[in-house]
C-alpha cells in the first residue's frame, strides 16, 4: 500500500499547461488519468487543494469529482474520488 507523508506532503498529482493550451480541457484530462493510478497506488479519497483566489484550478477538480470538505485561510481542500476503496471519506 502507498502511503502519504504528513511532514512535508511528498506526493503530489501536479501538472502545468502552458498558456496557449489553457481553456481546452488539458488540466482536467489529465488529472481525470492520473485519479486511478493514485487509486491503483492505495490513495483513496485523494486529497487536492487549490487557493481561494484560483478559480480554473477549481474547476478542475470538481469537474473530476471533487467535494469540497474544508476552508483554512485561502485554501479549499477537496476529496477526489480514486476508484478506491474509501472514496466516501468526508473528513480529512
Amino acid at each position: 500500500m502507498h502511503s502519504l507523508t504528513t511532514s512535508p506532503p511528498s506526493d503530489t498529482i501536479g501538472y502545468d499547461i502552458r498558456p496557449s493550451g489553457r481553456r481546452q480541457g488539458h488540466a482536467t484530462a489529465m488529472l481525470a488519468a492520473a485519479l486511478p493510478v493514485a487509486g491503483g497506488l492505495g490513495i483513496s479519497p485523494a486529497l487536492a487543494t487549490v487557493r481561494l483566489r484560483t478559480l480554473a484550478g477549481r474547476k478542475v477538480i470538481e469537474a473530476n469529482g471533487g467535494r469540497l470538505i474544508h476552508q483554512r485561510d485561502d485554501r479549499l481542500y477537496f476529496h477526489l474520488p480514486t476508484g478506491g476503496d474509501h472514496d466516501r471519506a468526508t473528513t480529512v
